[in-house]
């Protein structure tokens, strides 16, 4: 009995030095970021996007795309498919063909219906141009949502955005002329005036390729835009030169998330919906806020804070949650449809009678301690 009192005399003794030892901690809310792509290792997104239904884009492009695991937006001139209009020589891929690819899972964009400058149309011409091109598309295509538009010959004005946000996700401008940076920043994005860089011939692929890594270095979105590959048209380019580009892209791994426009467009819309908040409560753990996560969606948090690999995050039933510390930050995945998780700071208590102390944390320490050692806090 003597010995065993001493033990647990020299055991709390041990204890209340070690928490006495621990260094406070400041209670300032940490920089917290949500990402708008998908994995955590993301740091830009790529859209491949073909303006004007060429046939290579079916015979070519849609099947370089596939060999490197990726999915592209093509955008459809409604007339040039109907042979119709100015395009009544066209000679384009069948409706049954251009569903086959959009079942692979490419995206079917509209370029509207008679591919006319916008900017000389009065508003009823503009919304005819606009409404009856997706209306048309959305038939042909009744599995798609058509929310991608591409303005013909790269412009428009104030009227033509205004008619096209009514209707579309998306309106992406561009022109072979560029103005750097080429990318789309995100935190500024205005989804209906998007910048696309222009793939045409005269161009090194060393080029498209430093503007993917522009992109990345600032954490943007870089659209590019192609037309015919190997065959006579508007800005031509070698398949073999795009194929060199797609295999850089595809060298770039997990860093760069390539997709759609209309996929990363919707991301980007429900990232922008989304607040995050974070706050300290009266325990000094921080609650963290984020309203409004949808069941099915999965959204990356980057936490900012000293220590990174001494903290854990929980969910709101207390289970601690996978995370991935780095030099400043802890990460992990916001689950689907839960709109509060929970940061808590681990301490390393140290060792007790030839056992370590597990990592505990700091707000329940005592509390765990009591339960695996039978001591009480004195």
């Amino acid at each position: 009995m003597h010995n065993r009192s001493i033990r647990e005399l020299s055991t709390i003794a041990v204890i209340t030095f070690l928490f006495s030892s621990i260094p406070s901690w400041s209670q300032q809310n940490p920089e917290i970021y949500l990402s708008p792509w998908p994995a955590v290792q993301h740091r830009g997104a790529v859209s491949i996007a073909f303006d004007d239904g060429y046939r290579s884009h079916i015979d070519r492009a849609a099947v370089l795309l596939e060999q490197f695991g990726f999915r592209g937006t093509f955008y459809l001139i409604v007339d040039k498919q109907r042979q119709q209009g100015k395009y009544r020589k066209s000679l384009p891929r069948s409706w049954k063909q251009w569903r086959e690819v959009a079942s692979r899972g490419h995206e079917i964009g509209s370029h509207t219906t008679g591919h006319e400058d916008l900017q000389t149309l009065d508003e009823g011409q503009i919304l005819a141009e606009l409404l009856s091109s997706q209306q048309l598309l959305a038939s042909e295509f009744p599995s798609l949502s058509i929310s991608s538009l591409a303005y013909p010959f790269s412009s428009a004005d104030e009227r033509v955005f205004a008619l096209a946000r009514e209707l579309y996700v998306s309106g992406r401008l561009g022109s072979p002329v560029q103005v750097q940076p080429y990318h789309n920043e995100v935190a500024d994005i205005d989804l209906i005036q998007l910048k696309s860089y222009f793939l045409c011939s005269g161009q090194q692929v060393a080029e498209w390729n430093d503007a993917v890594d522009s992109a990345l270095d600032s954490g943007g979105w870089f659209i590019e835009t192609l037309h015919p590959l190997d065959e006579v048209g508007y800005c031509g380019i070698r398949s073999d030169d795009w194929a060199r580009h797609l295999a850089y892209l595809y060298s770039l791994d997990d860093a760069i998330w390539v997709a759609p426009v209309g996929q990363v467009a919707e991301r980007i819309r429900r990232w922008n919906e989304l607040e995050l908040g974070v706050v300290t409560t009266a325990d000094g753990i921080y609650s963290l806020d984020c309203s409004g996560v949808k069941k099915g969606e999965a959204w990356q948090v980057r936490v900012k804070v000293d220590d990174p690999e001494r903290w854990l995050v929980r969910g709101e039933e207390g289970g601690e949650y996978d995370s991935i510390a780095d030099e400043s930050s802890l990460n992990f995945v916001w689950p689907a449809g839960r709109n509060e998780m929970f940061l808590e700071r681990r301490v390393e208590v140290g060792v007790v009678d030839g056992q370590l102390i597990a990592t505990q944390v700091e707000s329940a320490a005592w509390a765990q301690i009591k339960d695996k050692f039978g001591v009480e806090k004195r």
